[in-house]
């Protein structure tokens, strides 16, 4: 099962953020989607995590990923 989450208007993200994700992650496969500000990637990236998560450039895309993965699963 694959989630989304819009993450397009967040300017700021830390370990908050961060271990809310992990734990819904730890629930179904995430797709997050952007832009996402260059600090927030960088979390991603310092945290070793980037890998853990589907990025899309935007919601649409996301929701396209969330749409091919349902269709595989089935």
């Amino acid at each position: 099962m694959t989630g989304r989450g819009d993450l397009s208007g967040v300017e700021f993200a830390d370990c908050s953020l961060l271990n809310t994700l992990l734990l819904a992650r730890s629930r179904r496969h995430l797709v997050l989607a952007g832009p996402l500000p260059h600090e927030v990637r960088r979390l991603f990236d310092l945290t070793s995590t980037a890998a853990v998560f589907g990025f899309a450039p935007d919601t649409t895309a996301a929701c396209a990923s969330r749409t091919r993965t349902a269709q595989q699963a089935s």
